[in-house]
C-alpha cells in the first residue's frame, strides 16, 4: 500500500522507509529479530524559515504526520518545543541511516534544549512524530535504520495536502 501525504503545510516532502524490529513477532532464541518496514511521507523544510517553524502551532497531528529535519555540521543539533502544543518523539539519525538517539515524548511548549547526551555520532537528520509513534513503530536506538528518499513536492504523494 502506498503511503499518503497527511496534513502537510510545506511544499516539499520525502519518503522515509524505517526498518525496525517487529514487536508483534514471537521471540525466538538464537535467531535474528524479525524486521518490518514502515513507509512515511515526511514534510521536509527547505529554507531557514521552514526549519525554524517546524511543527509549531499545530494543535493536533494526524497519526501519519512526520517532519524530517536535515542538518550539516560537526555538532548534534539542539532542538526545543517552543510553540509546539503537542508532545513529539524526536528520532536522531546518523549519516549511515542508523537511529542512535530517541527523545521520546518531548514536552509540549517546552523551552528545554533537546540533544543527544554524547557528542558522537552526529545527527544528519531528525525525524519528528506525535509522541508514542516511535514506540508503536518499533523505533529504538541501535535497533532501527532509516532510508530517506529524494525530495519531491508533497502534492506528488496521494492524499490531502494543505499549503499555508
Amino acid at each position: 500500500m502506498a503511503a499518503m501525504a497527511p496534513d502537510t503545510r510545506f511544499a516539499s516532502c520525502r519518503l522515509v522507509t524505517i526498518s525496525a524490529e517487529d514487536l508483534n513477532a514471537p521471540y525466538l532464541e538464537d535467531q535474528d529479530p524479525v524486521l518490518t518496514e514502515h513507509r512515511i511521507i515526511a514534510e521536509f523544510p527547505t529554507n531557514p524559515h521552514e526549519m525554524q517553524k517546524g511543527l509549531q502551532d499545530r494543535a493536533h497531528l494526524h497519526p501519519d504526520t512526520a517532519m524530517l529535519l536535515q542538518f550539516d555540521g560537526e555538532h548534534n543539533p539542539v532542538l526545543w518545543m517552543k510553540n509546539t502544543p503537542v508532545s513529539l518523539d524526536m528520532v536522531f539519525i546518523d549519516a549511515t541511516g542508523h537511529v542512535f538517539y530517541l527523545e521520546a515524548g518531548a514536552e509540549a511548549n517546552s523551552t528545554r534544549f533537546l540533544t543527544p547526551e554524547e557528542p558522537d555520532p552526529i545527527a544528519t537528520h531528525v525525524l519528528q512524530f506525535a509522541a508514542g509513534t516511535a514506540e508503536n513503530l518499533g523505533i529504538f536506538p541501535g535497533m532501527a535504520t532509516v532510508e530517506i528518499g529524494p525530495e519531491a513536492p508533497c502534492a506528488s504523494f496521494r492524499g490531502p495536502v494543505i499549503i499555508g
